[in-house]
């Protein structure tokens, strides 16, 4: 993988209305929630997006690119995501059932709050295929078990060591937590805890770097997650064997 981040795909649409939009804090976690903003489909998702998952972990469930103002630094990279139409069905009939996917990329244009929707989870989310591109949809971060109820692909989180890592560059992904994540810490042998910086692909920096280290992860519930000795050189993933819910 390269370290440099890929920009995001760009996206146009409608410009941001803030009367529309509406980030709000949902129960005790203080999940983002969004009403009436843009959802558009976009013909070439990829799996690998910004959050640069590749093929180290990958989802069942559908995916979305998320507008740059909400993406920040890959604050939600691999969050699940409940989405529903913010309308009447567009081609009639009951209104779509809610539909669930994650957030894997990021889309460097697109109005506040808005999504840009791998074509499976637009249409599925529209209620059929032959409907219009761009529309207005609710939308909000849940647990993972709520969107994979037999939670398949988050049995264990997963620690990804970045291609090209050593003792003296280390950085990893955290991949596969069922709630979002808050903090992740580090710890060489013989110093104390320290905050691990996240960039905007979606990578932990460990400062200084140390051919081992112990990580520490807290999740949105507070739940805390540890794994002890995560090594550098051979660059093994490696697995927690719990998670954040």
């Amino acid at each position: 993988m390269k370290d440099d981040r890929d920009s995001g795909h760009k996206k146009g649409g409608d410009k941001p209305n803030t009367g529309d939009r509406k980030n709000q804090i949902i129960n005790n976690l203080s999940l983002p929630k969004f009403s009436a903003v843009q959802a558009t489909v976009w013909s070439y998702a990829t799996w690998d997006g910004s959050c640069k998952f590749e093929e180290h972990w990958k989802a069942s469930l559908p995916y979305t690119a998320l507008a740059h103002d909400t993406y920040g630094l890959s604050d939600y990279c691999g969050a699940c995501i409940k989405v529903s139409h913010n309308g009447p069905n567009p081609k009639g009939g009951e209104k779509p059932k809610d539909t669930y996917g994650i957030i894997t990329n990021e889309c460097a244009d697109c109005p506040a709050g808005a999504l840009d929707m791998q074509p499976q989870f637009y249409h599925t989310m529209m209620g059929g295929d032959d409907v219009p591109g761009i529309t207005k949809i609710n939308w909000e971060i849940v647990d993972c078990k709520e969107a994979q109820p037999d939670a398949k692909d988050f049995k264990k989180v997963k620690l990804i060591p970045k291609d090209g890592v050593s003792q003296y560059f280390f950085k990893f992904q955290v991949a596969g937590t069922t709630l979002p994540i808050t903090k992740v810490e580090t710890k060489a042998k013989g110093r104390d805890w320290k905050v691990s910086v996240r960039t905007n692909y979606n990578y932990y920096s460990v400062d200084p770097p140390s051919q081992f280290i112990d990580v520490r992860i807290t999740c949105k519930n507070n739940k805390v997650l540890e794994y002890k000795n995560l090594e550098a050189v051979y660059q093994k993933n490696v697995e927690i064997n719990d998670n954040c819910s």
